[in-house]
């Protein structure tokens, strides 16, 4: 399989750079666009037993994560990397958007087994639209957005519980 990523890389790296940059612009982002392809492929080929069409989604999964997510390791390292510019005012006055430094498998224990296994579909192996999750469970597209929306409350909750820390 390390000979089908490596293929996969290899041919579509300029493409997922140039996709990975377009959604950093959006998103108005300091982040080196190569490096978080690089964190992909890392993530990929360490991942056991995947089959050749899952190699494409999971690699465009952790990019969107990477991005997105305000936990991710990129967002962390773009925050330091921002924040050794800005004046300590605008950091002050930016208290709702630090990014909180929280232990995912930790939280991941306060869940039940059905929690779980939704959470490991949506952070772990990338499925984050309603739609790829009512596919992955068989149910409608409606159930799956319900039991996402209930896991990124309790996440919320358990981040405000970690707080008071």
């Amino acid at each position: 399989m390390k000979k089908e990523i490596d293929r996969y890389f290899s041919e579509n790296y300029q493409q997922l750079v140039d996709v990975t940059s377009a959604y950093i612009r959006g998103l108005r982002k300091n982040i080196d666009a190569e490096s978080v392809v690089a964190d992909a492929y890392i993530y990929v080929s360490t991942k056991k037993r995947i089959t050749k069409p899952e190699i494409a989604r999971l690699t465009i999964g952790f990019i969107y994560r990477e991005l997105y997510l305000f936990n991710s390791k990129t967002n962390r390292q773009g925050l330091l990397n921002s924040s050794d510019e800005l004046p300590t005012d605008i950091i002050c006055n930016q208290t709702d958007k630090i990014i909180l430094f929280i232990d995912i498998q930790d939280f991941e224990k306060t869940l039940d087994r059905l929690e779980r296994n939704v959470w490991e579909a949506f952070y772990h192996k990338g499925l984050t639209t309603q739609r790829e999750l009512g596919e992955h469970f068989r149910i409608d597209s409606t159930s799956a957005w319900k039991y996402v929306n209930t896991i990124k409350q309790k996440l919320k909750e358990y981040v405000k519980g970690e707080e008071r820390i």
